[in-house]
This record gives C-alpha cells, structure tokens and sequence, in this order.
C-alpha cells in the first residue's frame, strides 16, 4: 500500500511540474500523455487492433524515464486467444471519396438502393445486428448534413485517424441521433434508427475506425475517339448500363463511335477503366467543365454540352431525372441523343 502510494505522489508532482501533450493513437482510443520525463497511456483498443482475437484492451500505463512502473492494462480474451479476424474491412467509392469502415463480424451490412420519390442521398448503408428494424445508416447526402439545434446536445468524439466527429442527442436522451464529420466531409453522417443501450454503442465505437478520404485523380488521361461504328447497328449504344455497377445511378452512353481512355500513358476501354476504378465519370465530367468553364447549359434542369476537337460529352441533368451521359462526334448535340 505503501509503496502504490509514493508511486502515486510521484506521479502527481510531475503532473505538476510537467504538462502533459495529449497523443490520440490509431488503435481504436488510446490516448498517450506525454511530458519530459514520463508519459501516461490510457489505453483503448479495439479488437481490429490487436494481435489476438479480444474484444477489447484498456487500462492505464505509466513510464517514468522510458520504464514501465504501473500497467494495470486488462484484456477481455475471447475463443482461447485464437488469431482470427473478428471485423469486416469495408470500403466504397462514391463521387471519387473513399470511405472506409471496419465492421464487426457481429453486425451486418447492406447497401440501400435510392428511393425514387426521394432523391436525398447519393449512397446509404444500413448497419444492424441481431433485429433488421433496429439500425444506424450511414448517408452520403446530396447535399451538407444539417440538424436543428433546438433541444440539441452535441459531443465531440476523436476518431482512430484523429479526424474529430460530432454526435447529436435530442430531448435529454442518453441515446444519440447522428454522427457527422465535418472534417473530413460535410456530406456524410450515421443516423441513429432505433438502437439503444449496448447496440448504440458498439456502433459509435466502429464509427471511429471511419476514414473517409478523396481519391486520387489520375495526372494524366484523355478520351480517345475513333469515329466508327461500333459492333452493333445503332448509333447509340451503351458503353456502362447502371445495373451493371453501384458506382453510377445512370447509364453512359456511345454516339456514332466507340470510346475508349487513356490514363497515364496507358490505353482501355471506357467500360474497363470505369469498372475497375482507374477513373470516374465525375472526374472526366470535372476535367470537361475545367476544360469548358462557359459551355453550353439547357433550361432543361441544367444539362451540359463540352465539344472537344474531335469528340462531344453530354451530360444530362433533366427535371424528369435523367442524368445519364453521352461521348460522341465533334458535333453531336442533345437533339441527337434524347
């Protein structure tokens, strides 16, 4: 007893004489404070972080020049400390953002398709456990996430990139509504659908693996054009049907040739490129709209012409919806098309 306290004494002086610079770790929460002479870890991990199969790891370590002189570090050991994978390693690219979550093997995922008569968001997920009717969804939205403040209680909570989050609470409820990250994204949030207790928590403890970041666009590309034919008998025809990806919620099209790209020196087929992710159809429209900053716009709800030398792009963006793309001749037109 003696001897914890003397260690406790310590500790306090220097916490005294040192300030301490809080470190937030990438392993589910820890949180390191370091000073001169001694650093102080509160330790939090998550089980994707640990060598063995835990739930969880926490405690406090303390070392006092580089030696450990206290570690009360507890581990919650689970299927005889077997090296298994007990989370699911997800990522999606939606609009050229990558977002990245581990899931546990004890939860589920699904992708939602966009309700027609509510065009809100670009991509859903719906998260839940044991009862599908109880859920959290995470939103990419059309649009910046916004809340109303009235009888709003908000929270920060550091994530395992050291990006902060946001978590509401409405009304006095201990059970939070919606998670947003307006550093990294302003678009994206979790919506609370039912969950409470034990289940609310566990999924703010795996939002905090989310990373959500830009992806990288290639340097270099350029569409290549070949005025022909292609092998069927129409002149439009479709180079990447929307039913054949979750990446796109429209179709791309062919006019009167066929199409293919050329990324950093490198030749494929537009269909190939897309699939595989070498290039998106937001950055190809991104560079038109560089390249043509006073293109030609429709009052049809904004649908946009870019004519190239020796190719045209027509991005549709209809009131009644269609915002399908089209890369043809030099002088194709909407006209020709829709």
């Amino acid at each position: 007893m003696k001897k914890k306290i003397r260690i406790v004494v310590i500790i306090v002086l220097l916490l005294i004489l040192f300030a301490p610079i809080p470190i937030h770790l990438k392993d589910g929460g820890t949180v390191e404070y370091k000073a001169l002479l001694y650093k102080v870890s509160k330790v939090h991990r998550l089980p994707m972080y640990l060598a063995e199969n835990y739930k969880y790891e926490e405690g406090i370590i303390i070392e006092i020049l580089g030696f450990e002189i206290f570690n009360n570090v507890n581990s919650d050991e689970t299927n005889g400390g077997k090296s298994n994978k007990n989370y699911q390693e997800y990522s999606k690219v939606i609009d050229s953002v990558k977002i990245e979550l581990n899931i546990p093997v004890e939860w589920k995922y699904k992708e939602m398709p966009k309700d027609k008569d509510n065009d809100f968001y670009k991509y859903a997920l719906k998260l839940y456990k044991d009862n599908e009717n109880q859920y959290a969804m995470l939103y990419f939205y059309n649009n910046q996430f916004s809340v109303c403040g009235t009888g709003r209680r908000s929270e920060k909570v550091t994530l395992n990139n050291g990006e902060e989050a946001i978590i509401g609470y409405y009304d006095g409820k201990r059970t939070w509504c919606d998670i947003s990250f307006y550093n990294m994204n302003k678009n994206i949030a979790v919506m609370n659908y039912g969950l409470i207790d034990d289940d609310a928590n566990e999924v703010i403890e795996f939002i905090k693996t989310i990373n959500v970041t830009k992806k990288k666009a290639p340097e270099n590309f350029e569409i290549l054009f070949y005025d022909k034919h292609p092998m069927e008998s129409y002149k439009i025809y479709t180079i990447l049907d929307k039913s054949e990806t979750e990446q796109y919620d429209y179709t791309i099209y062919g006019y009167d040739g066929s199409v293919n790209i050329r990324i950093d020196g490198k030749d494929y087929s537009l269909k190939q490129a897309l699939l595989e992710n070498k290039i998106t159809m937001e950055e190809i429209i991104e560079k038109a709209n560089r390249d043509f900053p006073n293109t030609i716009s429709y009052d049809d709800g904004g649908s946009m012409e870019y004519h190239y030398d020796n190719y045209a792009i027509i991005k549709c963006h209809r009131l009644d919806g269609n915002r399908d793309v089209y890369i043809g001749t030099k002088d194709m037109t909407i006209n020709d098309v829709l």
